[in-house]
């Protein structure tokens, strides 16, 4: 399996956020255990804000294995439409950590989404 992870997760881990970070952690080992991590572009560049420079990010990013895999205008449209039908199912307008929790998986450059990690199992607790 494939699974694509947003920057609001490895930021949890990388900036040690006492909310979100060990949680974070957790599904992300999982997510490694399963199969790749990805990172697209989107990502990339917003976890190369964090660090002193890029050579720095990508250098935290290999030390966990995350595989950049910039994203496909088919990918993103996909990913968004399934967005908006999960959150279409419960009426909420506004998501809480919107979709760094959505997991994709799929081919390299091709995203389908799998499933959504509830923001609860962000927020703590096993």
């Amino acid at each position: 399996m494939i699974t694509a992870v947003d920057s609001n997760v490895l930021l949890d881990v990388f900036l040690a956020d006492k909310t979100h970070g060990q949680r974070s952690a957790a599904l992300l080992r999982i997510s490694m255990k399963e199969g790749r991590v990805v990172a697209c572009d989107a990502v990339s560049a917003e976890v190369c804000a964090v660090f002193p420079s890029p050579d720095e990010a990508g250098a935290a990013l290999d030390r966990l294995g995350i595989v950049f895999d910039p994203i496909s205008e088919t990918a993103a449209s996909a990913a968004g439409a399934s967005w908006h039908r999960y959150r279409s199912r419960d009426g909420t307008a506004t998501p809480e950590r919107g979709l760094d929790s959505f997991r994709a998986e799929g081919s390299s450059g091709m995203a389908f989404p799998q499933g959504v990690l509830e923001p609860t199992l962000l927020s703590g607790g096993p």
